[in-house]
């Protein structure tokens, strides 16, 4: 096999000062992902302490063993991402915050890195700079890359299959496909985010079949070779889907799957059974336009809570001005734009196919995509004021890193700040969380929606839950039987006696009262 480059990459050989800079961003990749992991964000998402708390200790202990196919995970998705987050705890034999959450920012880095060598095999080394300053402090990737959630889980292997591919249009041999198909198979394991890569693989690959720069390194045919290329992929991707793909033949899609359950095709609302074409078109559009909005409205799920948009003015010009080349090169059948163009709109299209259309976690791809196309159109721009100095460059790039890195930082300490939640509270108590040794939930339902929430805040407490039959009676017995400092949730109109008993033991209290409802939060010292 030949390899070619495409038309408009750039020489890759970086300056001293250019090596430098990239150094830099790597560094500013990290720390903006690992700092104060369990402090920020503040508050804890029920899915995130599920995962910590029922789902990572599956994988502990030598009887553990994890079932990687099967798309029956948690969440109804594929065990392969919640198998990545529960390394850590596997390595240190227990599922902490810390440990979950540290696992998602080494996948967020590693998804930012592999995505950056995507475009440096792709495009040259220009652009995969100015995409680490553009990646680096982008809050939508440092808030995913910060929680525990599966779905960064979806970037990194995103980030691994667009590596592969670029790997592939630079140098189309055998062993850059299987590893391709390898990367698609892990891909397809994770989040259902990751279910358009093959679509937009396809599109890639048709493109490189095509493209005159393979016609021109493949002189003697392009057929066998590419067949080989194809084989090789094929092998790769049986080897880390092949279990799931039997899984799909033998029992189907599951019913119990987050993709099934999220299709409004599959689900229509009563009397709407046998809908016509223009119907169901109606409703793409609608839930399209739905989809369209999170990129300047707030998310409709608490997993981000985006209040603005993902890109500012200038950004979004950029932005917009990189979108155009993509697709001007697309036209030129160049196969690596052509496969990003492909997934960003088989996502838009893909995700409003589902229930909850401009559900962030769905667009998880963009915190890759859109600081790409930003780099694109900044690389548009020294192209067309010829700046060809590798130093140069990155002096440019590192003065367009600066106000990215204030924006974004500026608007994370906005959604950081909120301390409206008992969650909040909890989590800003001037203690540590190993002095809690007891906690009590105290709930007239049958479980509380944050009940996973509180063993994850104090792993070393002993949590139990009671019936709110006597509130104060229940909290005198127990502070005169257990030791101190302890927590109290009681989510009943019995706060307010609640807290005086406490008050009358003697005991120091800090009380915090959320929402409307008859509920407060005890911290007894």
């Amino acid at each position: 096999m030949r390899s070619f480059s495409p038309d408009m990459a750039v020489p890759s050989k970086c300056s001293r000062f250019a090596l430098l800079i990239a150094v830099m961003l790597v560094a500013l990749t990290v720390a903006a992902r690992t700092v104060k992991l369990t402090e920020f964000p503040s508050a804890i998402h029920n899915d995130e302490s599920g995962i910590a708390v029922y789902v990572v200790p599956t994988f502990l202990g030598p009887k553990a063993a994890p079932a990687m196919w099967g798309f029956n995970g948690y969440g109804g998705h594929g065990n392969f991402g919640n198998w990545l987050l529960s390394l850590p705890a596997q390595v240190a034999g227990e599922s902490t915050l810390l440990g979950v959450r540290s696992m998602a920012a080494v996948c967020g880095i590693l998804s930012a890195l592999c995505f950056a060598l995507g475009l440096r095999a792709a495009y040259g080394g220009r652009v995969a700079l100015i995409f680490l300053a553009f990646v680096a402090p982008f809050h939508f990737h440092v808030h995913f890359s910060r929680t525990g959630f599966q779905y960064i889980t979806a970037a990194f292997t995103i980030g691994l299959v667009t590596w592969a591919f670029g790997c592939v249009v630079s140098k189309p041999s055998k062993k850059n496909s299987a590893f391709l198909g390898a990367a698609l198979g892990l891909a397809l394991n994770t989040y259902s985010a990751t279910h358009i890569l093959p679509g937009a693989l396809a599109a890639g690959l048709l493109a490189l079949f095509l493209s005159p720069n393979y016609r021109q390194a493949e002189p003697h045919g392009r057929l066998r070779p590419f067949a080989a290329l194809l084989a090789m992929a094929t092998a790769g991707f049986l080897v880390t889907f092949g279990a799931q793909l039997w899984y799909l033949i033998v029992y189907g899609f599951p019913n119990s799957s987050r993709v099934h359950s999220q299709l409004w095709l599959l689900h229509p609302k009563p009397g709407q059974e046998g809908i016509s074409i223009a119907a169901i078109a109606q409703t793409l559009w609608m839930h399209l336009e739905k989809t369209l909005r999170f990129f300047y409205e707030r998310d409709n799920a608490a997993q981000y809570g985006c209040s603005r948009g993902l890109l500012e003015a200038w950004s979004a010009g950029l932005a917009a001005l990189g979108a155009l080349v993509l697709a001007w090169r697309s036209l030129r059948l160049d196969p690596f734009s052509i496969f990003v163009i492909s997934a960003a709109v088989l996502t838009l299209v893909g995700s409003s196919f589902m229930v909850e259309g401009n559900f962030s976690p769905h667009l998880i791809i963009f915190a890759l995509l859109a600081p790409m196309a930003c780099a694109v159109g900044l690389d548009t721009i020294l192209r067309l004021a010829k700046v060809r100095s590798q130093a140069l460059s990155a002096a440019i790039v590192a003065a367009a890193a600066i106000p990215w890195s204030m924006w974004n930082y500026s608007y994370l300490r906005d959604v950081d700040g909120r301390k409206d939640s008992i969650i909040n509270w909890l989590l800003h108590l001037p203690i540590e969380r190993t002095e809690v040794t007891n906690m009590v939930n105290f709930s007239s339902h049958s479980t509380d929606f944050k009940e996973s929430m509180y063993p994850l805040m104090f792993p070393k407490a002993a949590y139990t839950t009671e019936q709110p039959t006597d509130v104060p009676a229940a909290i005198r017995s127990f502070m005169q039987a257990k030791s101190c400092p302890c927590v109290f949730i009681i989510n009943t109109s019995a706060s307010e006696s609640a807290a005086q008993a406490v008050a009358e033991s003697g005991k120091a209290a800090e009380t915090f009262s959320y929402g409307k409802l008859p509920a407060v939060a005890l911290f007894v010292k």
